[in-house]
């Protein structure tokens, strides 16, 4: 674990100057504890007052042309990764809450740039050759970029990382011949797509909340294409919960194209995700 961490600091410290990111904040609060950020807050149907909380890891500002560009970053032991169907559907809303709570607290201008999964993890890889050190030393490093959601800006996205020629060593970006941001396999928004993201994760967690005070607890877990998060629960025994039984139903989804719920968003019709 330790030689884990020595390494993933490392990498973070090397990716530090070619960045002209600003570090504002580490293990930021909000809601709660001293010098803690404004909370969401909102009022449900039953006049209840439902107020988030919790706390980011980090949280960096690229200040550029009189506005402030957020990055939100979250350190993960896993292989995470986001999932915009997943968000869809009101499964994966962690940092992106994070960054709507950033964005209520910071400058009014401020603009959303950047939510990245930084893995604090050592993977194994199996050869059929032996490897030199530096051969190790460049695989951990293309496993260990930060990986997520980014604002489809060039010109921000080569401040983030100013050694970007081509493929970006330390973030899952690749720039064109033209300058502009590839876009393949990559999740590259505008600032429109980026304020409809935000406008639907805070939808999807008033719905959660509303349903948690009309006490709905209804056992319904999602099988998106062909996955449930039944396997990895804990709490399998508690829940008792069998598709075999008549009564039990999983809610039925499958994984959606991105450029479809973009579209559905902006047209104001992602309304479906959580019953």
């Amino acid at each position: 674990l330790i030689k884990t961490l020595i390494r993933t600091v490392k990498r973070l410290c090397s990716f530090s100057p070619a960045s002209r990111l600003q570090m504002a904040a580490l293990e930021k609060s909000f809601g709660c504890g001293k010098d803690a950020w404004q909370p969401f807050r909102f009022m449900l149907e039953n006049g209840m007052e439902v107020i988030v909380t919790g706390q980011i890891d980090r949280v960096d500002i690229l200040h550029e042309d009189g506005r402030d560009f957020i990055v939100i970053i979250d350190y993960k032991s896993g292989n995470k990764k986001i999932d915009l169907t997943q968000v869809y559907f009101g499964l994966e809303l962690q940092l992106l809450t994070y960054m709507y709570i950033a964005l209520l607290n910071l400058d009014g201008d401020a603009v959303p740039a950047a939510i990245l999964y930084c893995y604090v993890r050592d993977d194994k890889t199996f050869l059929n050759r032996p490897v030199t050190e530096k051969e190790k030393e460049e695989l951990y490093n293309k496993r260990s970029k930060l990986n997520g959601c980014y604002l489809q800006d060039s010109q921000v996205m080569q401040k983030l990382d100013t050694s970007m020629e081509g493929i970006s060593q330390y973030l899952n970006l690749r720039l064109k011949r033209d300058g502009t941001l590839s876009t393949q396999s990559v999740n590259v928004y505008s600032e429109e797509t980026w304020q409809s993201l935000l406008l639907l994760t805070s939808d999807r967690i008033r719905a959660i909340a509303e349903c948690i005070a009309k006490g709905d607890i209804s056992i319904r877990p999602i099988l998106l294409s062909q996955r449930t998060p039944c396997q990895y629960c804990p709490y399998a025994a508690v829940c008792s919960f069998d598709p075999k039984l008549k009564e039990n139903k999983y809610a039925v989804e499958q994984k959606r194209k991105a450029i479809e719920i973009i579209k559905e968003m902006e047209g104001g019709g992602a309304a479906h995700g959580l019953d």
